[in-house]
């Protein structure tokens, strides 16, 4: 699905963005549609007051902005480029000419929009239905999905901070702390300043669904 975005990106317009530039804001009017092409795009969603929840990380071939363009609305998240990021943008009468006449777009952003839906349900999951630290290593996994680095022999590298951490399993700073803390004695995480690395994965779930079973 790469190579397909990278088919589809000479029909947007192409814009770069560094780390950390917005690429548009919570409540802007959704007048694009942003397909990435290289790099990682936080999603996020923030409070009158500021507080953030991140939602997702998303990588290529994923679409950006599609409920809300399609609705004709504001957007409903922020979406941040959280390394250097490359996206093709298409102005909303191009999405519908699109979709209507090629079905590589369509089918692209098809799985765009379910990808989204399933990263959504398993944050509800995480947020329903485990404990602290157990939301915490929930996070982990699916970060693991979304952002990991595959290092040797099956192990995952997370280039996120605790911080970040905090902002995506909805918990405050002292309880993902407390909860790395017994993650790491269990030697199921190791930490560092701005990353975080998970040496198996699998011993990880093992141990998640052992406390479910409780």
């Amino acid at each position: 699905m790469v190579s397909a975005a990278a088919a589809l990106a000479h029909l947007g317009r192409p814009f770069r963005y560094p780390r950390g530039a917005v690429i548009f804001v919570q409540r802007d009017q959704a007048t694009k549609l942003y397909l990435i092409l290289e790099g990682i795009v936080k999603l996020s969603i923030f409070t009158a007051q500021g507080d953030e929840r991140i939602i997702e990380f998303i990588r290529p071939p994923r679409f950006l902005g599609a409920p809300d363009v399609f609705s004709g609305s504001l957007y409903g998240i922020t979406a941040t480029a959280y390394t250097n990021v490359l996206v093709a943008s298409f102005g909303a009468e191009q999405v519908r000419q699109l979709l209507g006449t090629n079905r590589e777009f369509a089918t692209c952003l098809a799985l765009s929009l379910s990808q989204h839906a399933r990263a959504l349900g398993r944050q509800l999951v995480g947020d329903t239905f485990f404990p602290a630290t157990g939301r915490i290593a929930f996070a982990l996994l699916n970060l693991a999905i979304q952002i990991g680095v595959a290092a040797d022999g099956g192990a995952i590298h997370l280039p996120i901070t605790q911080q970040d951490l905090a902002r995506y399993a909805g918990c405050n700073r002292v309880t993902v702390t407390k909860a790395l803390a017994e993650l790491a004695a269990a030697g199921l995480v190791e930490r560092s300043k701005r990353h975080l690395f998970l040496p198996d994965p699998e011993a990880l779930r093992r141990w998640l669904k052992e406390i479910q079973s409780v």
